[in-house]
C-alpha cells in the first residue's frame, strides 16, 4: 500500500472532487506503467443487493486511470490537463468484495502526453483499467472499463 499517494488522494480530492473522497479509495501500488486502486465495499458504496455500486466502480476506473496520468505528468513537470471523454464498461460480475483497479497502459499515457507536448494540440488514446475482487486480483475481472483519454498542454497565460 502507498500511503503516501494516498494521502495525496485523499487531500486532492477532499477539495476537488469529494465523491473520490467519500468512498475512501486506497492507493495500492503506482508508478510510471501502472496504477492499482482500491475501493472498499462498506456502507458508502454498497448497493441495496450487497455488491459495489456502479457509480462506485466507474469512480474507481476514473482513478485508477487518470492517477496514473497525474504521475506521468508530474514526473515531467508538464503543465497538461487531463480528461476522460468517453467511457465503455463490461460487467462479468458482481462484485461482492473490494475491488482492485488495475491499469497498466503507462506506455500509452506517455505516449499522449510526449505527442501533446511536442505539438501543443490535443491527443486522445484508449485506457483500459481492469477490476477485480480484492480476495481474487490474479483471476478473472469482475469488470473490464475503456476510457478515451483526452490530454492537451496547457498554454502559458501571457500578460497583456
Amino acid at each position: 500500500m502507498d500511503w503516501k499517494m494516498t494521502i495525496v488522494l485523499r487531500l486532492v480530492s477532499l477539495f476537488k472532487c469529494p465523491m473520490v473522497f467519500f468512498l475512501g479509495m486506497i492507493v495500492e501500488e503506482i508508478n510510471l506503467s501502472i496504477c492499482k486502486i482500491r475501493v472498499p465495499l462498506r456502507f458508502r458504496s454498497k448497493n441495496p443487493m450487497g455488491s459495489m455500486y456502479f457509480g462506485a466502480l466507474a469512480s474507481g476506473a476514473d482513478v485508477a486511470g487518470a492517477l496514473i496520468a497525474y504521475k506521468i505528468v508530474m514526473s515531467k513537470k508538464a503543465s497538461v490537463s487531463i480528461l476522460f471523454r468517453d467511457m465503455r464498461a463490461e460487467f462479468f460480475k458482481k462484485a461482492t468484495d473490494d475491488v482492485v483497479f488495475v491499469c497498466k497502459d503507462g506506455a500509452i499515457v506517455e505516449r499522449v502526453v510526449n505527442e501533446t507536448l511536442a505539438t501543443c494540440e490535443g491527443v486522445e488514446a484508449d485506457v483500459t483499467v481492469n477490476a477485480y475482487l480484492r480476495s481474487n486480483v490474479d483471476g478473472d475481472p469482475v469488470a473490464k472499463f475503456k476510457m478515451l483519454l483526452a490530454v492537451k498542454a496547457r498554454r502559458a497565460r501571457t500578460a497583456v
